[in-house]
């Protein structure tokens, strides 16, 4: 490559994930003082509140790809409250957690292995656990893409970083592995 082949170019670089929440890789300027950071966290933190609300109006747990806390922090801002540490239940590889508020509960699990959401074995497990939909909130926007293409009719994307997923229709695609 040579030098007359680079440019410079001012803009506000990328969001990196880190379990504390995104964080910007180039561009400072633009994302801290130009209020691009505001807007993009302000998006995120819409869709969080998105993936709660999603799942108490269609009675659904939440299925979380990571052990990241940004669902936690949110139902806790939101005034919900646990009891019981993160334990796995019938199915290896997933830990829930309870959440309630007043009458609300919210179901919370967390995938231990986030490649596993594309193991047949892992969705069947999820499927004697859960109804027949989850709540899908990702890390990253690639795995819902991933999982819309791997099925189409099983998916209904909420956000980047969310969506609906028919368990038994997810269930029957060729693109899980065995």
């Amino acid at each position: 490559m040579s030098p007359s082949n680079i440019r410079i170019v001012f803009g506000s670089g990328f969001a990196v994930p880190t379990p504390e929440g995104p964080r910007p890789v180039g561009g400072h300027f633009y994302t801290l003082i130009g209020g691009e950071w505001k807007s993009l966290i302000e998006k995120f933190d819409e869709e969080r509140v998105l993936v709660l609300q999603e799942a108490g109006l269609r009675n659904s747990n939440i299925l979380q790809d990571s052990g990241n806390s940004l669902l936690v922090t949110k139902l806790l801002e939101m005034d919900y409250h646990t009891d019981n540490p993160y334990k796995v239940f019938s199915a290896e590889g997933i830990d829930e957690r309870i959440f309630s508020k007043g009458n609300e509960k919210i179901h919370l699990q967390t995938l231990q292995i986030r490649s596993s959401l594309f193991s047949r074995k892992t969705i069947n497990d999820l499927i004697r656990y859960n109804k027949r939909e989850i709540i899908l909130y990702s890390t990253y926007s690639s795995v819902i893409k991933k999982m819309k293409d791997a099925a189409p009719n099983a998916v209904q994307v909420l956000g980047p970083f969310s969506a609906a997923v028919n368990l038994e229709e997810f269930a029957k695609s060729d693109k899980l592995q065995e």
